[in-house]
């Protein structure tokens, strides 16, 4: 598989130490990549010679291309993961480019001011899609146009425009290791370093560290050098005092004017069993700006990590089911058995389990384990799981990261629902205690929270069950009997029910008399009508003339009055037309007062 600029991988195990240097952005860990992973520059210049003179020749002339290209070259069972792209000049920043006619705006910037007091910048921009779906080998940067710029750089030779990608591939074929990708904007003269940590080194062979620096020139030789370890680098292109020198490690060119991409191998600066190693660029004169630096090493080491994946509450208890995974996928090293997982709440351990298996490389395993956190805890409770740690403190597994066994989550813990006392539904008695109710006021009246429903049913067994449901619209009903009672259950959004109910009660309210009696037997007014009084009171009624003699007497026992008289001292017992009066007693404790008006008698 051909794509052009030599592959080398850089794999180191460690968390960035120190990167010492003002000025502009300090080089920090970018990205990290423990596995068969391996790495691969591609990249060219936009100067057309160097940038600076020597004595007595004359100067470069004033000139930047706006374009260049360069082939990558991937090797056999390679797959792209990652591939991100850099590009630097003179100026305060040009942050628009093209890569093969596909624009790119930048997503990450950098600056830094030279010895002068001049300007320059840096770009980044994540292109993994594009490299992973380019099907050109070539690679072309275009758009970086500073031809109205470098005038005011060239009389001191600070002119100088290019760009490179890093592409970081996969291949089954390649050592396990870890490889990082460092990045900022660190001016030198001055040095930088870089404390790799957490190192087990098992070879130094493959070992190689690559760096991509903008501005340096092969005419300055002074005092410049890569160390590893204090002890000094070089190869065929990199002279022991010129490391920055134009020049491309991997296509082997000696005119990538003021810019470099080389890589070196490390075998012999680091060596099995070796825990951390020290990196350092300097120089003594030459102003160079160092972009991009990648490392890698054969290192072993596990990466225990733990978090929660599901968990199950009960309403209104403190028991918390867990289901966790513990993982070792960042790692180039088997995770062992027997490694200790805490579980805290709010701090204070309340549980403790073991993995009872090996974790590969990329492998993880689940686990389940039940807690008690206690009541006197607030709700929710911070539950905290730690990986590879005893309640001391103590850790036993060596790590490629020690900084990330802890996880954190917050677990509230549902209660049933508070609701309001449901008034009662009251409604007059209709007869043999049966009313007429409309009841749908109480879906409102019961919730104490908006968000909670609530749901009516005619029993409290088919509350329970959620059976049988009142249908919403359906709270209208005549009740046969008095009380009835009607069960409400509240449910959360937790899932948490509560229940209560509230009855259906008629009363005995005052009756309503009509003043018509018709006498004619049409169905219509035969008889004295007064709703709400038969099967409710057990009543007395009298009946009187204009003259006040009473013509009929009754009650709850005999029926209402027809028109007639049931008086024997009365002449007839059909009563003539005319304008009678009712005194009517309920006997009832709520009405001590009878009732008492007119009715018109027709015949």
């Amino acid at each position: 598989m051909k794509k052009n600029c030599r592959y080398f991988l850089f794999l180191l195990l460690p968390l960035l130490g120190v990167l010492q240097l003002a000025n502009a952005q300090q080089i920090s860990l970018y990205q990290q990549y423990n596995g068969r992973y391996g790495f691969t520059f591609c990249g060219n210049t936009l100067n057309l010679t160097e940038n600076n003179n020597l004595p007595g020749v004359p100067a470069p002339p004033c000139e930047i291309l706006t374009e260049s290209s360069q082939e990558l070259v991937l090797q056999d069972g390679d797959n792209i993961v990652a591939a991100y792209l850099y590009w630097a000049g003179s100026g305060t920043g040009d942050f628009e480019v093209s890569l093969n006619n596909t624009i790119i705006n930048a997503e990450r910037t950098f600056s830094a001011v030279g010895n002068n007091g001049a300007a320059y910048f840096a770009a980044f921009a994540d292109v993994t899609t594009q490299v992973i779906n380019e099907t050109a080998t070539t690679y072309t940067l275009s758009g970086l146009d500073l031809t109205e710029v470098i005038p005011n750089y060239c009389p001191f030779g600070g002119n100088f425009g290019g760009w490179a990608i890093v592409v970081v591939v996969q291949n089954d074929s390649l050592p396990q290791c870890q490889l990082n990708v460092y990045d900022g904007m660190q001016r030198i003269p001055g040095s930088v370093n870089i404390l790799l940590t957490n190192l087990n080194v098992v070879s130094g062979i493959d070992s190689q560290i690559g760096f991509l620096a903008w501005e340096g020139d092969k005419n300055i030789a002074v005092g410049e050098s890569l160390t590893i370890n204090s002890i000094t680098v070089q190869n065929t292109l990199n002279p022991t005092t010129n490391a920055f020198n134009g020049t491309n490690s991997l296509t082997g060119s000696t005119t990538l004017y003021n810019m470099d991409l080389d890589v070196y191998d490390l075998e012999g600066f680091v060596n099995p069993g070796d825990t951390e190693a020290t990196i350092s660029l300097s120089s003594s004169q030459d102003f160079v700006m160092l972009n991009c630096v990648v490392t890698k090493l054969i290192n072993e080491l596990p990466d225990a990590t733990v978090q929660i994946m599901d968990y199950d509450v009960s309403c209104n208890i403190r028991t918390l089911d867990i289901t966790y995974q513990v993982s070792n996928l960042n790692s180039t090293a088997t995770l062992p058995a027997g490694v200790i997982v805490l579980f805290k709440a709010n701090g204070s351990v309340i549980g403790t389990a073991i993995t009872n298996t090996p974790i590969p490389v990329a492998g993880s395993i689940l686990g389940t384990i039940t807690l008690e956190v206690s009541s006197q805890l607030p709700n929710p409770v911070s539950i905290e799981l730690v990986v590879d740690q005893n309640e001391l403190g103590q850790t036993f597994v060596q790590e490629l990261n020690e900084d990330n066994n802890t996880y954190v989550e917050e677990i509230s813990f549902p209660k049933s629902p508070n609701f309001n006392n449901i008034s009662n539904a009251i409604s007059c008695n209709v007869g043999n205690g049966s009313g007429f109710f409309d009841f749908s006021y109480a879906r409102t009246e019961a919730k104490a929270n908006e968000d909670d429903e609530v749901a009516l049913f005619y029993s409290y067994e088919d509350a329970l069950a959620g059976t049988n449901e009142i249908a919403v619209g359906n709270e209208s009903i005549l009740s046969n009997g008095s009380p009835t009672t009607i069960y409400v259950r509240i449910r959360n959004t937790a899932g948490c029910e509560t229940f209560t109910s509230f009855n259906l009660t008629t009363q005995r309210c005052k009756p309503k008399v009509y003043n018509l009696v018709a006498t004619d037997e049409d169905g219509f007014y035969d008889e004295l009508i007064v709703e709400g009084l038969e099967d409710i009171f057990q009543y007395d009624l009298y009946i009187y003339n204009r003259y006040g003699r009473k013509v009929w007497s009754g009650n709850w026992r005999t029926g209402i009055w027809r028109g007639k008289s049931n008086v024997q001292a009365w002449q007839s017992d059909e009563l003539p037309e005319g304008t009678y009066y009712y005194v009517l007693h309920l006997n009832a404790e709520e009405f001590p007062e009878p009732l008492t008006g007119f009715i018109h008698l027709t015949r």
